[in-house]
């Protein structure tokens, strides 16, 4: 994408053509790096004093930077100021990568001579056309700085087409800047049509300038806003796995959300339960991540999954060293109670009936001691009461006055 803009005195149309061409491409970028330089202050001996670069400098700056750009202003600057400027906006470029949007901005004095087009420095002293090379800085230097860096774009604005200052110093000498192809990835916009001079204006600013800065800026900040991310580009900042994300669905389960299968790909029913999710603890409902999100979810698929192996029909474990050691039950169903027809039953036996067991869940290995219940009663300040239940007889009996620590017997 390369070009140059034909623009005339109905300068709200060569804005308005200008944004046309600028945004007919997306120019998405994390970062978005300008240079501004405004000449006026021109040694009269040598060059006409401008009086509206200065403020049209200032005023893109200030637009650019609400815009979100990086800003380097350079203000009234001789050759070895603008050559350096430029320079370190060249080495910006690079080091902000290839996504960046790169922004170059003169007004002043610009001439062109033998189809090369030239800002003029505050110092320059052009007496002829050699003279150009000696004093003055080469558009295409610029741009070869901006094509070095290789971003995905570059625009170079030019309001640098004034009267000629130097007409009538030597032959070559003509109105206005020349046409300019611009390198693949880059917009060169002028503020006048090839050959053809702009007006300065009577106002603070140079009229182009004035109508960039209030209907351009806003587009141009619309044109370099990333579209709202989905869910999945979002979460892909985050690095999960799918390990990681099916661990997430385990923690959304765990909490009474449900995500469907734990498969570590958010479908419709994990995006449904992350919302739900995010509305109980009181925050906006996008059923996406972000790093808080994960942290806490992860923790909980964690919970969730040492709770599981926890109770894995068949492991022994002790929760302390000096804790009794347990075993996972089994899931399950029985017969309590007895049947009718059983000799020697009680009433208590009745109804039978069938009790199931849901989930596994952890008994004591082996019966409790009587170290191990002293244990729990100083611990849990328990009361046992006064009575003692022994059996005798074949049943069980009370005795009064007798207790777990004195039954009554060795």
């Amino acid at each position: 994408m390369g070009g140059w803009i034909r623009g005339n005195v109905a300068w709200v149309a060569l804005t308005v053509a200008f944004a046309a061409l600028l945004w007919s491409e997306p120019a998405w970028a994390s970062t978005r790096v300008t240079l501004v330089v405004g000449n006026g202050s021109y040694d009269p001996k040598h060059a006409p004093e401008l009086l509206n670069p200065v403020n049209d400098a200032r005023l893109m700056a200030r637009s650019l930077e609400t815009s979100g750009f990086e800003v380097q202003l350079v203000t009234d600057a001789d050759q070895a100021a603008m050559k350096k400027a430029i320079k370190m906006f060249g080495k910006r470029l690079v080091e902000a990568g290839g996504d960046t949007v790169g922004l170059f901005y003169f007004a002043g004095h610009g001439v062109e001579d033998r189809g090369q087009n030239y800002l003029i420095p505050l110092g320059a002293e052009i007496e002829s056309e050699v003279d150009f090379h000696t004093d003055a800085v080469l558009i295409d230097w610029v741009l070869a700085r901006m094509r070095k860096a290789g971003n995905r774009l570059n625009m170079v604005i030019l309001d640098a087409c004034r009267n000629n200052p130097f007409e009538g110093r030597y032959r070559g000498a003509s109105q206005g800047l020349a046409q300019m192809d611009a390198p693949l990835g880059s917009l060169i916009a002028y503020a006048a049509a090839p050959r053809q001079v702009a007006f300065d204006g009577e106002g603070e600013n140079s009229p182009y300038t004035a109508a960039l800065a209030e209907e351009q800026i806003g587009m141009l900040e619309n044109a370099v806003t990333p579209p709202a991310p989905t869910p999945e580009e979002v979460e892909a900042v985050l690095g999960l796995e799918r390990t990681e994300r099916r661990q997430i669905q385990i923690g959304l389960a765990s909490l009474g959300f449900d995500p469907g299968p734990a498969d570590g790909l958010f479908g419709q029913r994990t995006r449904e339960a992350l919302g739900k999710w995010q509305s109980s603890q009181g925050e906006e409902r996008t059923g996406h991540l972000n790093a808080e999100a994960a942290r806490v979810l992860l923790a909980a698929g964690e919970v969730a999954e040492r709770k599981r192996a926890a109770v894995r029909p068949g492991r022994m474990f002790r929760d302390h060293p000096e804790c009794p050691e347990m075993m996972v039950v089994p899931a399950g169903s029985f017969m309590m109670g007895s049947p009718s027809w059983e000799e020697g039953r009680d009433h208590d036996e009745d109804p039978q009936h069938r009790v199931t067991i849901a989930a596994p869940f952890a008994v004591g290995r082996y019966e409790i001691t009587w170290e191990e219940f002293s244990q729990f009663v100083e611990a849990t300040d328990y009361s046992t009461g006064d009575l003692c239940c022994v059996i005798q007889d074949h049943n069980w009996q009370y005795r009064e006055g007798h207790n777990w620590r004195n039954p009554g017997y060795q």
